[in-house]
């Protein structure tokens, strides 16, 4: 599988309180599926928020086709104790997928960032920085 899926263990954020998901070089949509039931049975297994920062930096692009619906699954199908989610790295078609997930799931999309590093990640998660 080209796609990670662990707890954040840097020093930046409590433990079990933030997934970090790794997206390596190329990767399908079983893969993603793979990885979103592992991320979201590992945020079920504790009574924290649980926020998501998810590094495409090396990965810029994803499957061809698919992407909204699969992307909509794990937004719709969410544990009910997700946080914020930030995506690091993401390319102009994630930027686009991401605008258009958002009209899609609106009660939601406050919790949906943007980070072009993972210092500018955890600001986010910190409250320090809403962008």
């Amino acid at each position: 599988m080209s796609i990670r899926v662990a707890w954040d263990q840097s020093e930046h954020v409590p433990e079990k309180t933030v997934i970090y998901w790794t997206f390596d070089g190329s990767w399908d949509w079983n893969d993603f599926s793979d990885a979103d039931k592992l991320a979201y049975d590992m945020a079920i297994s504790t009574a924290e928020t649980v926020h998501s920062i998810i590094d495409f930096r090396a990965s810029p692009k994803i499957p061809s086709t698919g992407a909204i619906g699969y992307f909509k699954r794990s937004i719709t199908k969410a544990p009910p104790n997700r946080g914020k989610i930030v995506i690091v790295g993401a390319s102009l078609m994630i930027r686009a997928l991401e605008g258009i997930l958002r009209s899609l799931a609106p009660k939601d999309s406050y919790k949906y960032r943007m980070a072009d590093n993972l210092d500018d990640a955890y600001r986010i998660l910190e409250g320090g920085q809403d962008q």
